[in-house]
Parts: C-alpha cells; sequence; structure tokens
C-alpha cells in the first residue's frame, strides 16, 4: 500500500508552494477534528471524496502486515457517509460523545507526489484519543492521501488509512484518521 516508491519519479514537479499549501490543508485539517468542528472538516473535502481504513490483515508468518483491499474495511465511506458519520456525532443518540472524545494528531509526511493535476502524500500517523478518565486508545499507521486542485484550494479527494493493528479496541471508533 506503501505509494512513497511510486511517486518517486514525479516528486521533482512538486515545488515548495504545493508542499506548503499540503501542509497548511493538514494544520487545518488537525484543527478541525482536535476541535470536533465536523461541518469544517466537511467543506475541505472533495464532493468525490473515497475514504477507506483498511483493516490490516497477516495472513502467516513472514508476511508484513498488510490489507486485502476490497475484503474489510473499518470506514469505506464517500461524502454522504461521511457527513451521516459527523451527524451521528452531533446528535442527542451520540453517547459515545458524552463526554466528549479528546484527540490529538501527530503526522509524519515521508513523500510528496504528483500525478496530473493532483498531489499524493504518504504519511505515516499517531491519533490519541481518550474519553473520560478511563478510557484511552491509540491508532498508529500509514496514510495515503489524494488531492484535488479547486479554486479555493486543495480538497481531499482520497485517504487510504492502514492501521497498525490488527484488531481495533475502540469499543466506539468514533476517531477520522
Amino acid at each position: 500500500m506503501n505509494q512513497a516508491a511510486d511517486s518517486k519519479a514525479s516528486q521533482q514537479d512538486l515545488d515548495e508552494t504545493d508542499i506548503a499549501t499540503v501542509n497548511a490543508f493538514y494544520r487545518r485539517e488537525i484543527g478541525f477534528l482536535q476541535s470536533n468542528n465536523f461541518e469544517g472538516w466537511l467543506d475541505i473535502l472533495d464532493p468525490d471524496i473515497h475514504y477507506q481504513v483498511f483493516t490490516c490483515v497477516t495472513t502467516k508468518p513472514g508476511d508484513s502486515p498488510g490489507s486485502m483491499p476490497g475484503e474489510a474495511y473499518y470506514y469505506d465511506d464517500n461524502l454522504a457517509s461521511l457527513t451521516l458519520r459527523t451527524k451521528k456525532l452531533r446528535s442527542s443518540m451520540a453517547w459515545t460523545e458524552s463526554p466528549a472524545t479528546t484527540r490529538r494528531y501527530f503526522l509524519q509526511t515521508l513523500d510528496y507526489g504528483i500525478e496530473g493535476d493532483e498531489i499524493s502524500v504518504c504519511s505515516n500517523l499517531l491519533v490519541l484519543t481518550s474519553r473520560g478518565d478511563q478510557q484511552e486508545n491509540q491508532f498508529c499507521g500509514e496514510r495515503n492521501d489524494r488531492f484535488s486542485r479547486h479554486a479555493d484550494g486543495l480538497k481531499l479527494l482520497r485517504r487510504n488509512v492502514q492501521l497498525d493493528k490488527v484488531i481495533v479496541v475502540d469499543r466506539f471508533l468514533n476517531t477520522f484518521f
């Protein structure tokens, strides 16, 4: 799933302005997610967003952890389903958010690439969550993003997340990666 090697050939086409724009996008996105501003987060998604968080599968000794795309996902969403998820978190029915979940995002960009008019980014991701006094979770893995260019800036077009854990123990899984 690592796209870092695939983007090496086109990396020289990505200039400092594009890199700064991507980094600004990530700062803005993290700000929205950490403050539970899901409406703001939805606004920076492309209308054709495809958002996937794969389950991690290791099939035999010696295999590297990975996913079997098309087999199972924690998330396999488009803009409509992401909008429904965020509305649920805002509703009075979201007992999983009482008290609200605190989230902290840490992102390490590994590689940038460009393909046509789209920018691709491969990153390491760590998300720490806590709710109340006793429930804490951490999620780490690799995130591959693809951005489309719009008049008002970059929009997230694709996100593929491969979590490192085979079993996610979060009882609520109410975190966007």
